[in-house]
């Protein structure tokens, strides 16, 4: 019964994220790439800000302090992606299906979202989802699952939405430097 608790959990927290995926993005290999490099990109902003973390001791304690540099250092490692999209988008259109279209940023920046959203997703629910497959999983005390899969599907949407404005902003701005 454990076993199928968890692939009901997992399929519903995680069902809505693989249907973008196989809908929209694995048809398209450079969205594939896009996707697992932002996935890598919100990974090291992470280990960053767990390192941090690990080495300030005074900022153990505060955690307003720790949830604004990881922000930081989130926005600052998408900023990168961008960067990176931004310097590989004219090989990215050589091999696109539709190298003029006007909507290869938009679906670039989409890939990215669906990156970013679908690492925190992972990272985030892991361990409610290996603790919906019953005891003597994880040793912890708590008897019940606070297991939210709904919240998953809200933040992955958001994280996405984020991403594609953000990029947009980004373009704008960098075009105006230009």
């Amino acid at each position: 019964m454990t076993l199928i608790t968890f692939f009901g959990c997992a399929f519903t927290a995680y069902g809505p994220s693989l249907a973008i995926f196989f809908g929209s993005i694995a048809p398209n290999a450079q969205l594939v790439i896009l996707m697992v490099s932002s996935a890598f990109f919100w990974l090291i902003s992470v280990l960053l800000a767990s390192a941090i973390w690990f080495m300030a001791s005074n900022s153990r304690e505060t955690f307003p302090v720790t949830i604004i540099y990881t922000v930081l250092l989130q926005e600052l490692f998408r900023y990168f992606l961008f960067l990176l999209i931004n310097r590989a988008e004219g090989g990215l259109n050589l091999v696109a299906k539709h190298p003029k279209s006007r909507f290869n940023r938009s679906g670039y920046a989409f890939a990215a979202g669906l990156g970013f959203g679908l690492m925190f997703g992972i990272i985030s629910y892991i361990t409610p989802l290996v603790d919906s497959m019953g005891p003597g999983v994880l040793i912890d005390n708590n008897k019940h699952i606070d297991f939210a899969p709904l919240c998953l599907d809200d933040d992955l949407i958001h994280r996405i939405h984020q991403s594609v404005m953000a990029q947009d902003h980004m373009r704008h701005l960098h075009q105006k430097l230009s």
